[in-house]
């Protein structure tokens, strides 16, 4: 499973909706049903929606067909801990083949919520579901009362400072692989945690509570440079106007065009017959033949990609030339022993 999980406790985001295009949250979808109810935080308030302008609402009777949308890369949980329960599978299936979750509150997948004649009503607390994404428990941590806050400045990621009421810090298994059978080595850690803000102590700076946190899923190198690049870049992969990507063998484009966010693995064998990958496509890839057609003389491919992407943000690749006008290009390499780089020219 890829995804990528991101559990923000007592979020108040100091964002200013004016200030984003309409559309800017259009591959997002929010939860909301009239009269759900959150745990172990206050719910979303009236203008929550506002905040992430152009992202669709959908009651938990439209989850399942807007969660297999190819156009829906983030589900946003705004109740804590509450989720509808009847939503579990698709919503299992999406993070399975790499859609990203933000929840907002409480202690993610621990009160599921059915639906009877008379309303909404919450099972008791139970982490059947979190384990599934390999959240053991969880344990509470102070409130930011006398805590100064602090983003870490290893991530292009800056959240603007907010107070909480108190958190909630997952036990995790960074590692499906069980702890006794590594072999005295580290062994296999498939996933990785970041705490995108601290609350830390005036007196000597230690970090005491971590609000928000971020936990990737058995990333691959390509998946781990083709998010940084975007999140330095500030866009994301329906952003995209033609790409490059490493395909020294046949398999090797299909496999990238999901690693590096284009599509959702087994979207593949549609994007081909629907000749979304060709120069009139919705996006353009190996315009020049990749590695098939030019060789792979190792690290000078890199280079040639971002040749050929300039050639065709300049318009001038010919018969190969992408038939509009092109703003935005992207080149991807992967090579051993589990090197990928990512470059994204606009113009």
């Amino acid at each position: 499973m890829r995804t990528s999980l991101s559990i923000i406790a007592a979020l108040m985001l100091a964002l200013s909706s004016t200030a984003m295009a309409t559309d800017r949250f259009s591959s997002a979808v929010i939860f909301s049903d009239a009269g759900f109810p959150a745990a172990d935080t206050a719910g979303p308030s009236s203008q929550f929606a506002a905040l992430l302008p152009g992202a669709r609402l959908a009651p938990a009777t439209q989850l399942a067909s807007l969660l297999k949308d190819p156009a829906t890369r983030l589900l946003v949980l705004p109740y804590g801990s509450a989720f509808p329960e009847t939503a579990w599978p698709d919503i299992s299936t999406f993070l399975y083949n790499g859609g990203n979750l933000l929840v907002l509150g409480g202690r993610p997948f621990t009160r599921s919520a059915y639906h009877d004649p008379s309303g909404w009503h919450l099972r008791d607390y139970s982490v059947r579901f979190a384990r599934a994404l390999m959240i053991d428990q969880y344990q509470t941590t102070p409130g930011s009362d006398g805590l100064q806050f602090q983003t870490n400045p290893e991530l292009p990621l800056k959240l603007p400072p907010f107070a909480w009421v108190r958190a909630f810090s997952p036990v995790i298994r960074l590692s499906s692989v069980d702890l006794y059978h590594r072999g005295g080595a580290a062994g296999s850690i498939d996933a990785r945690l970041d705490a995108l803000a601290w609350g830390i102590t005036a007196k000597d700076g230690r970090k005491f509570a971590a609000p928000a946190i971020e936990i990737d899923r058995g990333p691959s190198t390509t998946m781990v440079a083709s998010k940084a690049a975007f999140e330095m870049a500030g866009i994301g992969p329906h952003d995209i106007d033609v790409a490059q990507l490493q395909d020294t063998e046949s398999g090797a484009e299909i496999m990238h065009m999901a690693e590096n966010g284009f599509c959702a693995d087994g979207q593949q064998e549609a994007w081909l017959a629907e000749g979304r990958s060709r120069l009139d496509g919705t996006l353009p890839i190996n315009t020049d033949g990749g590695c098939l057609a030019c060789g792979e003389p190792i690290g000078a491919s890199g280079l040639r990609q971002v040749y050929e992407n300039v050639v065709q943000l300049r318009g001038a690749g010919g018969a190969r030339q992408v038939p509009r006008k092109l703003r935005t290009a992207y080149s991807h390499v992967y090579g051993a022993p589990g090197v990928s780089a990512v470059v994204i020219l606009e113009c």
